[in-house]
């Protein structure tokens, strides 16, 4: 409990500070004509061409969850990593879910024009936590909130939450502490590249914490698979190495199959909201029945999770 309030003491606290501080703070780095190499360096990643950066820290570990999640299947070295499998398919699944799903959805939602853009006059300027000016298909490309690579670099969250089955209290804490530091660094180079203000960074650490630790003890029920009370059912494969019955694909990738009935309950959610938002701020005769399906659609795909947990455990 403590915990809960002191994390929301701070995430209000910082928000009051930056919410006539946002546009000033982003003005100050749009300004400057040569951006600091710590800057550059969060902001570039090998797969632009650029050379190694900040970024590729998540994509190697995400790579590596992925590396091993596959090599799980593996009849050699199943029986040697096979109790890696909850973690990786946890890791997975927060990689779908959060990174590459919740924060675009949320991008879509708000709108928010980036620093860069209000500065060259395309755009006007809205606090945090404010619609902006883009509707759904340009915020998903140019939207400011919440930052999508901050989201990307709190992935490494991730082992934060499975570091807390080793019960060391400091190994914990600096675990979770080298996680959030390393997402707020990487937030701090995008608003030097005017991608970003800090609300925007800010907002994305506050989400992301809440949604991996839901995902952790109730998504993924990691610490009751690691204590029995959750047995999950994995159908045995079939065939040689890493080849995988069709047949048994939705059990044996149950991690994955989870997280996208969990994307289309999330995207169920967006539908629903929009809907209501786009009621009262921009009223046509759909967006009532685009609320009503987001609300029919939520529905079904919350019930098809429920079962499915519940065919997939003993």
């Amino acid at each position: 409990m403590m915990i809960v309030i002191c994390y929301l003491f701070i995430t209000i606290y910082f928000s009051v500070y930056f919410w006539n501080r946002d546009y000033d703070i982003a003005k100050y780095w749009v300004e400057q004509k040569t951006k600091p190499f710590y800057g550059i360096f969060m902001n570039r990643t090998i797969f632009d061409g650029e050379g190694f950066g900040g970024q590729d820290f998540s994509n190697i570990t995400i790579g590596m969850a992925l590396f091993l999640y596959i090599l799980s299947f593996n009849r050699r070295f199943q029986e040697r990593i096979f109790f890696t499998r909850k973690y990786t398919g946890f890791m997975l699944g927060v990689a779908l879910i959060e990174t590459l799903n919740i924060s675009r959805l949320l991008r879509g939602f708000f709108g928010r024009a980036r620093p860069c853009h209000v500065m060259e006059g395309k755009e006007v300027f809205t606090h945090m936590l404010t619609f902006g000016p883009y509707n759904f298909d340009e915020a998903l490309n140019h939207g400011s909130f919440p930052s999508g690579h901050t989201f990307s670099a709190m992935f490494l969250l991730t082992l934060a939450f499975i570091s807390l089955r080793t019960k060391k209290t400091f190994f914990i804490f600096i675990m979770f502490l080298l996680s959030i530091a390393y997402g707020i660094s990487m937030g701090t180079g995008r608003v030097m590249f005017g991608a970003h203000y800090p609300g925007d960074i800010l907002w994305s650490i506050a989400f992301s914490i809440p949604i991996t630790a839901w995902l952790y003890f109730k998504g993924f029920q990691i610490p009751d698979q690691e204590k029995g009370i959750l047995k999950i059912n994995y159908t045995p494969l079939e065939g040689r190495g890493i080849i995988i019955n069709i047949i048994n694909l939705k059990k044996s990738l149950w991690e994955l199959y989870y997280s996208l009935l969990f994307i289309f309950f999330s995207m169920s959610i967006f539908t629903l909201f929009s809907g209501i938002k786009n009621t009262f701020l921009d009223f046509s005769y759909y967006w009532p029945f685009i609320s009503l399906l987001g609300m029919v659609l939520s529905i079904l795909f919350y019930s098809k999770l429920s079962r499915f947990k519940h065919e997939i455990s003993e």
